[in-house]
């Protein structure tokens, strides 16, 4: 298997900073990650993982579901997890905060953000 296909180069991750050394003197130039250290080297400045700030799943979750909302039609009310009715809001989960925003929706307060890929 070629590192470098069809002119897309693909990062590589070593195990020590030796096999990284062998693999520039080999003309490889691209981002490689050297897991010992937990140390991103290559092409980008050099990184490690424990400055980095936590990523937070509730927030992306949330943001997911809020651009989720499709408006399948005006005025036949939200519907949960049921993308084959005629109109209304559809919204992927039954919390409470959703349910609003897709209230919001119906009454034209608010845009809907997701698209209906099936129609």
């Amino acid at each position: 298997v070629s590192l470098i296909t069809r002119k897309a180069t693909f990062p590589v991750m070593v195990e020590n900073e030796e096999k990284y050394l062998k693999l520039k003197k080999l003309g490889y130039i691209t981002s490689l990650v050297i897991t010992e250290k937990s140390v991103l080297i290559g092409k980008l400045n050099p990184l490690r993982w424990e400055n980095m700030t936590p990523v937070d799943p509730e927030d992306i979750r949330r943001k997911i579901l809020k651009s989720s909302v499709v408006l399948l039609g005006k005025g036949k009310g939200v519907f949960i997890n049921d993308p084959f009715h005629e109109g209304g809001v559809l919204i992927f989960s039954d919390e409470s905060w959703l349910v609003e925003e897709a209230l919001k929706v119906l009454q034209g307060l608010s845009n809907p953000t997701g698209r209906a890929p099936f129609r």
